[in-house]
């Protein structure tokens, strides 16, 4: 199951080497977000070179709680155009942060559900230049 999965899933710039983990829950308010910060920021801290992908599409948080506001630049790469994901350098590492935080301001909401949320979450994934990462970490909205 696992071979026809990775069949099936689609081109990424994600490297070979990166290990993935998500943070998820059943509910919202429990510190997914918190976590993943965190971790990201420990990670940095100890050299490494880590993806944030915020996927918390109703609630996003990230680029509050790691102090950065910029919006999102994209650049073409390989001839197809491809989001850049903002860079924040921490001891002797760097963070890549995508969140729709940066696409929109804090206030609005979005009403995303099902196959949109879906397909924004995929798209972040495959159309993000997300560089050479060590690792990537993934808020999940709640209910994943």
């Amino acid at each position: 199951a696992r071979a026809a999965a990775r069949d099936r899933a689609p081109e990424t710039a994600i490297g070979q080497r990166c290990q993935g983990l998500a943070s998820s829950s059943g509910k919202g308010g429990v510190g997914k977000s918190s976590v993943t910060v965190n971790l990201a920021a420990g990670l940095a801290e100890k050299g490494f070179t880590v993806g944030v992908l915020d996927a918390d599409i109703w609630g996003f948080s990230v680029p509050r709680l790691l102090g950065m506001n910029d919006r999102l630049d994209a650049n073409e790469v390989d001839g197809r155009p491809q989001i850049i994901p903002n860079r924040k350098s921490i001891g002797q590492g760097m963070l890549e942060v995508v969140s729709t935080g940066f696409l929109v301001e804090e206030s609005t909401a979005l009403m995303w559900r099902g196959l949109m949320l879906t397909k924004a979450v995929e798209q972040f994934l495959r159309d993000v230049a997300w560089g050479d990462l060590d690792y990537l970490l993934i808020d999940m909205p709640p209910g994943t």
